[in-house]
C-alpha cells in the first residue's frame, strides 16, 4: 500500500483495536538490528504483538503451553519501493499443527478477525 509508514502503523493499530486486539509489545527491528550490527542499514520494519485477552485466556484454559504462539504478530515493512506492506500470522495455520479442535474453532475465529482488519486497511 502507499503512504507513510507512521501513518500506516498508526492505521494497522487502529483497524485492529475495531476487531478486538491491542498491541502489547512494538519491535522496531531495524533500529534493533542497527544497535548490533553498527554497519547495517535497513528499511522500517516493525514487528507488533498484538492480543485479545479474551481470546488468549480462553487459549490457555485449553492448552497452557499456548504462549509459545502468543501474542500474535503483525509486521509491517517498507518494501523500498514508496510502498509499505502489512503481514498478519495466520491463527488457523499454527493451531493446525497442534490438532486440537476446540483451539482450531478459535483460531478461525481471530483469523477472520486479522482479515477483516487487513481488508479495512
Amino acid at each position: 500500500m502507499k503512504g507513510s509508514f507512521e501513518v500506516i502503523t498508526s492505521d494497522v493499530k487502529s483497524v485492529l483495536k475495531e476487531q478486538g486486539f491491542g498491541v502489547i509489545t512494538e519491535i522496531d527491528m531495524d533500529s534493533k538490528i542497527q544497535e548490533k550490527l553498527p554497519d547495517v542499514v535497513m528499511s522500517p520494519y516493525k514487528i507488533l504483538g498484538i492480543c485479545n485477552p479474551a481470546f488468549a485466556y480462553e487459549t490457555l484454559q485449553i492448552e497452557n503451553n499456548i504462549g509459545v504462539f502468543l501474542p500474535c504478530k503483525a509486521i509491517i515493512k517498507d518494501n523500498k519501493d514508496g510502498t509499505i506492506e502489512v503481514v498478519i500470522v495466520n491463527p488457523s495455520s499454527l493451531m493446525s499443527m497442534l490438532n486440537n479442535p476446540e483451539l482450531s474453532s478459535i483460531a478461525d475465529e481471530v483469523s477472520e478477525k486479522f482479515q477483516t482488519a487487513l481488508e479495512r486497511l
